[in-house]
C-alpha cells in the first residue's frame, strides 16, 4: 500500500469517527435525565446541609427527603428545561444548566436559598459536568 493508500484509509478513519461522534451527540432529553439525577445528588450534598439564615438547619432533613423522593423529579425536571441552555456543534454539544433552589422551595422568603450553575459537556452519548458553583 502506496502513500495514497494511507492518506485515503486514514481520510476514511477520521471521517467515520466524525460520523460515529455526530450520530451519538446526545439529546436534550437526554442531557434533562442525566442532569436531574446530578442535580440531585448535588443539591443534597451541598444545599441541603447549609444552614440558612434565621432559620439554620431545622429544613435539613426535609429538603434532603423532599430531593431524594420521586416527587422532586418532575419539578427539577422542569426547572431544568426551562432553565437550561445547548450549544449544538454537531459533534458534541455544550450545556449549562442554572438550579434556583427557590423555584423547589417557594414558601420560604426569597434571597434566602442559593443558585447553582452547572456546565457540562455532551459527546458520544456521554456526559461530564465540567463545572458545579453556587452563584
Amino acid at each position: 500500500m502506496g502513500s495514497k493508500g494511507l492518506c485515503y484509509g486514514g481520510l476514511t478513519l477520521f471521517v467515520s469517527m466524525i460520523g460515529v461522534l455526530f450520530c451519538t451527540n446526545p439529546s436534550v432529553d437526554t442531557y434533562q435525565a442525566f442532569v436531574t439525577a446530578e442535580a440531585k445528588d448535588y443539591l443534597v450534598d451541598d444545599a441541603c446541609p447549609r444552614p440558612l439564615p434565621f432559620i439554620g438547619n431545622s429544613l435539613r432533613d426535609e429538603c434532603t427527603d423532599f430531593l431524594r423522593s420521586e416527587r422532586s423529579t418532575p419539578v427539577i425536571q422542569g426547572m431544568i428545561a426551562r432553565s437550561s441552555d445547548r450549544h449544538n456543534f454537531g459533534v458534541f454539544s455544550l450545556y449549562s444548566t442554572e438550579l434556583d433552589m427557590e423555584t423547589l422551595m417557594p414558601a420560604l422568603p426569597r434571597g434566602l436559598l442559593p443558585s447553582y450553575r452547572i456546565d457540562a459537556i455532551g459527546l458520544g452519548n456521554q456526559f461530564m459536568v465540567y463545572s458545579a458553583q453556587s452563584l
